[in-house]
């Protein structure tokens, strides 16, 4: 029952809640003076409100494929301190998200507002620190060698300015 619970949770927190407040946050941005009409703003918004639930269930939906193809069930230490199939899950999970990071980041950097880019970058950055530590930690308990857990940090240190720097040259190359 308790996972019923939570997968009803999970759907109407991505198929609802977060674009709902997506929707608010883009109607309120907005300066209502300057709008032709307000029908053009509502299927401005609907569109993004449907996006965001989308690509953050298509989201939730990858990572679970990649949980269960990656048999990441029980307790496994990897064989002679390499990357086991639950540590090479968690890896995945953490490097798409670092590059969900840089994608946001790369878009800030064309809005013409220096508090949402601030915003944007220290809320990237606070919680990156925590997120290698315990990527770390999860590594070195799982038995991974040092060496391993090194090349893994660069992937995870590099996904999001990778990203952001793709995410930029592509929004600048193509919007014209």
């Amino acid at each position: 029952m308790s996972s019923l619970g939570a997968g009803l949770l999970v759907g109407t927190a991505l198929a609802v809640i977060i674009p709902e407040g997506v929707t608010i946050l883009i109607s309120s941005s907005h300066n209502h003076a300057e709008l032709v009409d307000t029908v053009e703003e509502e299927v401005l918004t609907h569109d993004a409100s449907s996006s965001v639930g989308m690509a953050l269930t298509c989201g939730f939906i990858f990572m679970l494929l990649v949980d269960q193809i990656g048999g990441a069930h029980g307790h496994s230490h990897s064989p002679e301190g390499g990357l086991g199939k639950k540590s090479l899950s968690t890896i995945i999970g953490l490097v798409v998200h670092a590059a969900a990071d840089g994608v946001a980041l790369g878009a800030a950097t064309l809005v013409d507002k220096a508090e949402i880019e601030f915003i944007i970058f220290m809320a990237i950055m606070l919680h990156k620190a925590p997120a290698a530590f315990g990527l770390t930690s999860f590594l070195l308990h799982e038995g991974a060698d040092r060496t391993s857990v090194r090349k893994v940090l660069i992937v995870f240190s590099l996904a999001a300015p990778v990203t952001a720097l793709l995410t930029y040259i592509c929004l600048v190359t193509f919007s014209g």
